[in-house]
């Protein structure tokens, strides 16, 4: 062989070796990120021919997919918005998805591992395949008087969260973030449609896309009154334990003030009851609560409620507190 074609094979079998390179590092490092990337149009194709899950609350449909005669064959569905956007979030063409959409994907689209008998039984019986089912522990009339107690309870709509717990489960009951926002403008399969209604949310100054229930981070407040009657009574308060009722008090170790609601006295006289301090949550008493009660007992206490303790698997994204 003669000094030209040993360059030329040379070079033909660098060129092939790229290929192969190349063909595995789109394979096995890059797929992933091929397969999720949201302009991949196959991947989206893929996900709109399959029917998707549907979501429920006490037998209440919160989310489900409508056939459709366009190129993508399924259509996602919120019949009641505003109230349980919190929960559900939305499944988009073009943003993604979010909530329980996003949280439960696998089960919803039917590619979780648990789904497999069913996607056995559609193969072989040549049924469409469609998703799984997510039925959530929401109470619809609680989740309902959570929403319309929001729409009013601040002379006018209110901007905040609700949540309401089982204590002895911790099912979430309710769940409601207002201002709230209609999925279904970003469910549609109208890119244009679509794109003003994101825009729109995206750029509105009280933020309805932000689920305040979740994603924000509060100081406990007058709810951390309940730990610390707890702590107390375990270190041998008693409901009719003497507290102050002064409309304000010294901080220890500082100089700051702290009143109560509107500056007011808790009571008639100088001194109330922890029963009373505790109906009319009286700052200035528990103040001296906490400080009779100590850190320890305090701590102890907030552990066994599980403040500072590694939660359960929680579904949706949740801010840090």
């Amino acid at each position: 062989m003669n000094t030209s074609l040993r360059r030329i094979s040379v070079m033909i079998m660098g060129l092939v070796v790229l290929l192969l390179a190349n063909a595995t590092l789109t394979q096995v490092f890059t797929a992933d990120g091929l397969r999720s990337d949201p302009r991949n149009q196959r991947v989206l194709l893929d996900e709109y021919s399959r029917q998707r899950g549907q979501i429920s609350a006490g037998g209440q449909l919160l989310a489900y997919s409508v056939s459709t005669e366009g190129r993508f064959r399924f259509l996602r569905v919120y019949p009641n918005p505003l109230t349980y956007a919190p929960v559900t979030g939305f499944y988009s063409l073009s943003y993604s998805s979010t909530g329980l959409e996003r949280a439960e994907d696998t089960v919803l689209n039917g590619s979780d591992p648990r789904l497999f008998g069913r996607r056995l039984a559609d193969f072989f019986t040549g049924r469409d395949p469609r998703g799984g089912n997510v039925a959530t522990t929401i109470n619809p009339p609680v989740q309902q008087a959570a929403w319309d107690a929001m729409q009013k309870g601040c002379d006018g709509p209110c901007k905040g969260a609700v949540v309401a717990l089982e204590p002895s489960t911790g099912k979430i009951l309710a769940m409601v973030s207002a201002p709230s926002y209609d999925p279904n403008l970003l469910a549609t399969h109208d890119i244009a449609e679509q794109t003003a209604a994101w825009r729109e949310l995206r750029d509105d100054p009280d933020s309805p896309l932000l689920n305040r229930a979740i994603s924000e981070t509060y100081p406990p407040g007058s709810t951390f009154k309940v730990l610390t009657t707890a702590a107390a009574l375990q270190a041998g308060e008693t409901p009719d334990s003497v507290l102050t009722a002064a409309p304000a008090i010294t901080l220890p170790n500082s100089t700051a003030m702290l009143e109560n609601f509107a500056g007011s006295p808790c009571g008639d006289g100088p001194t109330t009851t922890l029963s009373n301090a505790f109906a009319h949550s009286c700052n200035t008493a528990f103040v001296q609560l906490g400080i009779h009660t100590g850190t320890e007992a305090l701590r102890s206490t907030a552990r066994a409620f599980g403040v500072d303790v590694m939660p359960q698997p929680i579904p949706l994204q949740v801010a840090e507190s």
